[in-house]
This record gives structure tokens, sequence and C-alpha cells, in this order.
């Protein structure tokens, strides 16, 4: 007899609803699966063994360790240390260090009943019943007793940007290795000594000619020569550029002409080199690159602009698919299917960071990405996306609080399962 009959018929025999018994069977299995909730990159990703080899020497070690993934500017991002992380993770050895699978939590600008969200879905992807706490501390403790009652684990807390985030995630399971990694120094514990700094910078000038042609057929060593110098090895914008590149390509453009058309515009926007130390030249330079993405997607499916600067609304991490969707729906009347095309579209054009169609089904923009989208949306416009995301975010939230009230009202049947 299969689990789903033998669990209708125990309900059925003490006449209670069945759901409950779903749900505990659900826990349990998710209990003793060997959870991975690293991220999927929708491209290649280009090794970087200098920085992956350090992070994987620590956490190989025999016992816990805590280790942070900083960028070598202060503040700056686009250096890569997402992608590295979720690399890492993806090794070979990992599954065999850390029986006990591999967690992940996006932080980025969450705080207080955000933050706690984030927690309560670590315990639920433990097995653990899922709460209703408001206090990242004490859902810290929850998340660190599921923990400690675990093989050892690894943790990874990604975009950490000040202490009071981070601290929930570092207290209790002594078997429990973590993986930070941060823009902001202070945002790593005062007692620094317990936790190990591998320091992420710009690529190595072949692992950046490798991300810059990506998905292009061989092109001269002369030809890219002066976009790689242009660029600076900063992570982001050999993406972006790659993105810009690809797209010309496909549009019918030769390799090398597109590779120069690209290094004109960038040229003629900018300094002869990008100074990366500087923030207004990080700025300028993500800015430029986008300018030239957009006009390309703008004379190919003009609608598709207005669509992606839509996506400046999200806050920070990763967005629902079926959220997308919903919105595009309201401003837009895209139906789903179009969704998916337009969102591997911009996917295809490095537009996004990570796209997903299946289990979580998701979308990501990199931080400085969804900052410059949110600032190119027209005002008008801006008002009126921001309207109807407030819109949705309010019927999901009225959906959440029904399901959550059909928790409560099972709570007592649990009980009397757990003690049975």
């Amino acid at each position: 007899m299969s689990s789903e009959r033998t669990i209708s018929h125990l309900a059925a025999a003490l006449k209670m609803d069945p759901l409950p018994l779903f749900r505990l069977r659900e826990q349990a299995m998710r209990a003793r699966a060997w959870p991975f909730m690293a991220p999927h990159s929708y491209r290649e990703v280009v090794a970087r063994p200098e920085v992956s080899g350090a992070v994987l020497d620590i956490l190989c070690r025999d016992t816990a360790q805590t280790v942070a993934m900083t960028t070598a500017l202060h503040g700056a991002g686009g250096f890569g240390k997402t992608v590295l992380a979720a690399e890492i993770c993806r090794e070979p050895r990992m599954r065999e260090r850390f029986p006990g699978g591999v967690l992940w939590a996006d932080l980025e600008g969450r705080t207080g009943a955000m933050l706690t969200v984030v927690i309560n879905s670590l315990c639920a992807e433990l097995g653990r019943p899922q709460r209703t706490l408001e206090n990242p501390e004490r859902a810290g403790q929850l998340l660190a007793a599921a923990l400690a009652e675990r093989p050892p684990s690894l943790l990874v807390v990604d975009d950490a940007l000040m202490a009071t985030q981070l601290r929930p995630f570092l207290v209790g399971a002594p078997s429990c290795s973590r993986l930070v990694t941060t823009r902001h120094l202070f945002a790593l514990p005062s007692a620094t000594a317990s936790v190990e700094r591998v320091s992420v910078g710009a690529m190595r000038r072949q692992e950046s000619r490798k991300l810059l042609t990506q998905g292009l057929p061989d092109v001269p060593d002369e030809a890219l020569e002066p976009l790689l110098h242009r660029i600076a090895d900063w992570p982001l914008l050999l993406t972006l550029v790659n993105g810009a590149i690809v797209s010309r390509v496909n549009g019918g453009d030769e390799p090398v002409a597109a590779l120069a058309f690209v290094d004109e515009q960038l040229r003629a926007s900018g300094p002869d080199r990008f100074d990366l130390p500087h923030a207004e030249s990080r700025t300028e330079a993500v800015t430029t690159t986008m300018e030239l993405s957009l006009d390309f997607l703008a004379a190919h499916r003009p609608d598709a602009v207005s669509r992606y600067l839509e996506l400046g609304v999200f806050g920070e991490g990763p967005v629902p698919l079926s959220l997308v969707e919903a919105l595009w729906a309201r401003t837009g009347g895209i139906a789903p299917v179009e969704t998916r095309f337009l969102c591997g579209l911009l996917a295809d054009m490095s537009l996004l960071t990570e796209y997903r169609v299946g289990n979580p089904a998701q979308i990501r923009l990199h931080t400085m990405v969804q900052t410059y989208l949110n600032k190119r949306l027209p005002p008008d416009h801006r008002e009126a996306v921001h309207t109807a995301y407030r819109h949705l975010s309010q019927e999901r939230a009225r959906n959440a609080h029904d399901e959550l009230l059909l928790d409560d009202e099972s709570d007592g049947q649990t009980d009397e399962l757990e003690q049975w």
C-alpha cells in the first residue's frame, strides 16, 4: 500500500483531516534528505582556482570553520563572491565533508521580520515546523538547534551588510561550518580571530578573457586586448559587456566588429580604463554597458525594455517567477509563457544574474543592476509599477495569512500526532 493511502486510512480511522499528517511526512522526508540550496548560474562559470581553492582548503579541515569571502575593495560589489560561493558548494568533496547538507541564506537588505522569514525558511528546509516568530535572534536559536541535530553541515550566508544581520546565523551548532560573503568588513564578528578571511578581487587576465568571450567563436587576442584593458578585469562588467557583444553577434554582426563597436561606445563615454577603486567609475561603467544592451533590446523588442526596467521595483535577492508573471500581466498584459520567453532572452543577454524555471522558479538581478533599473524607470511609470506591486504584495500577504490560519487551526491535531 502506498504511503499516501496509508496516511488517508490512518486519518479516516482517527476521524481527522489528513493534511497535517501529509505535512509531517513531508517534513520528515526533507529532514532525511541532503538539502542543497545553492543558487544555479544561468551561464557557464569561469573557474577562479586561486580563490575557490583557498576557501575549500579551510572548509575541508576536520573541525567546523567560519570563512568570510570579502571584496578586495571595501564596499564594492560585482566581484563574483556569490557565484564563487555557489560553485564551491558544488565541489564533489562538499557532499562528503558536509553530510548534513548545504544551506543558503540571502541576506542583502533584509532586517527584522524579513530576516526572520529567511531563518524560518531554513528551519523548514530542515524539517522543523513553520513558526511565526518575528525576532531574528530567537529564530537563530531555533536554527542552531536544528543544525545541532544534524551531521556536519555548511551554512552559506550571502551578502551580509551589517553585524546585526549576521549574528543570528553564527550562534550554536558547533559542527556547522559557515561561509559568509560580504562587502563590508564591519559586518564580521568583532572576534575576527574566529573568522578566516579570503579576499576576492579582480580576475586574472586569462579568467577575464574566458568570461568576455563566452558564447563567441574564436576571436584574435589583438581584438580582445583593448576591451580587456578598459574593463579592468571586473567580473560584473565583463559579464555585462559579454552580453552586449553576444547580442550583436546573434543579431548578425561579425564577432570582431561587435567587439570593436562595444569598445568604441565604452571609450566614447568613459575613460581609457575604468578606475575600479572609485564608486563613480564603477557606476559609470555599468550605466554605459546597460545602455548599450537596452538600445539593442529596444531595436528588436521595444516593449521588453519597459518590462525589464519594471524589475527594479523588486527588492534585492531572488524574485519568484510567479511574481514577475503577475506584475507583467498587470503592466503589460503579458501571458506567463511570454514572461518566461522574455526572461530567457534577458538572461541570454546577461541582464539577469539567475533565471530558473524549475523549483524554485525565480529570477535574480545583481544589486548594481537593480539600482540602475530603479533609477532609469521614469517617475510616472515607476509610481504606476509600485502601485501594481503593492497590490500584488497585499494579495500575496492575504493568501499567506489564510494559509497561516489553516496551520493554526491544525495545531491541536499536530500536537496529538506528535504524542501518538
